[in-house]
C-alpha cells in the first residue's frame, strides 16, 4: 500500500478515568493498540460508505509481533518484530488511545548475543521496534 497518511490524521476526545479531558491523536507511522492489547503501526486510513449515507471509518494497520521478543540487553526493553510484509484493517472503534513510545530499529534477532542497536537508516521499512515502558511523565 502506497504511503497515503497526512502528518496528524484525527485527533479525538474522550474522557479519562479521573474525569481529566485529554486529546489523542493519530499520526502517521506511529503505533497504536488495536484489538486489546495488539500493537500495530498506522499505515493509513479510509472511509467505507456501506450504503448511501452510512461512512464507516477504517484504519490499515502493520501488526507488531509483541509476543515474539527480545529483550535489549543495555536499555532492558523489549524488542519485537514488525511484519512489514502484512497488513491489516480495523475499524477505529477498535484503536486504543494509549500512547505507544515506539521506535523503529535494525535488530538481529537470530544473534542473541550482546548486539548494537541501531536506529533503522529507513523506518518506514524497519522490521523491529524498540518499545519504551518506562513511565514518561510531560509537564
Amino acid at each position: 500500500m502506497e504511503d497515503n497518511c497526512l502528518d496528524i490524521l484525527d485527533s479525538s476526545k474522550h474522557t479519562a478515568p479521573l474525569g481529566n479531558t485529554s486529546r489523542s491523536t493519530l499520526q502517521c507511522h506511529g503505533f497504536v493498540h488495536y484489538r486489546g492489547n495488539n500493537i500495530g503501526r498506522l499505515v493509513g486510513l479510509f472511509v467505507h460508505e456501506i450504503v448511501r449515507g452510512a461512512k464507516r471509518m477504517f484504519a490499515v494497520l502493520i501488526p507488531i509481533e509483541s509476543q515474539y521478543q527480545d529483550v535489549d540487553s543495555i536499555l532492558n526493553l523489549p524488542v519485537y518484530r514488525m511484519n512489514a510484509r502484512k497488513e491489516i484493517i480495523v475499524g477505529l472503534p477498535s484503536l486504543g488511545w494509549q500512547r505507544q513510545y515506539m521506535i523503529p530499529v535494525e535488530y538481529d534477532f537470530n544473534n542473541r548475543g550482546h548486539q548494537d542497536l541501531k536506529m533503522a537508516g529507513n523506518p518506514n521499512k524497519a522490521e523491529a521496534v524498540i518499545h519504551y515502558t518506562w513511565d514518561i511523565d510531560f509537564y
